[in-house]
């Protein structure tokens, strides 16, 4: 590089808030960023799926089989 020939660099800041800046004149998200939060979101929809049935009333849940002797609030007691 000789002197008076500087190479130039566009530069992208985020006018919200200026930490956010990239090299380049789009803004892009690195691939490494886009994988964790493909893989956020699919953790986040299982745990969604497996907590769901836990929310609903008994009514909508599976079906209950009751087994042993007797009615069924004497055979789901807890405790004593």
């Amino acid at each position: 590089m000789t002197y008076g020939n500087t190479k130039t660099l566009p530069f992208l800041v985020s006018p919200r808030n200026p930490a956010v800046h990239n090299a380049g004149t789009r803004p892009l998200l690195p691939r490494f960023q886009a994988f964790g939060v493909v893989v956020a979101s699919g953790v986040a929809l299982l745990v969604f799926w497996l907590l769901r049935d836990r929310a609903k009333p008994w009514y909508e849940q599976s079906r209950i089989v009751a087994r042993g002797r007797g009615m069924l609030a004497q055979s789901t007691r807890f405790w004593p």
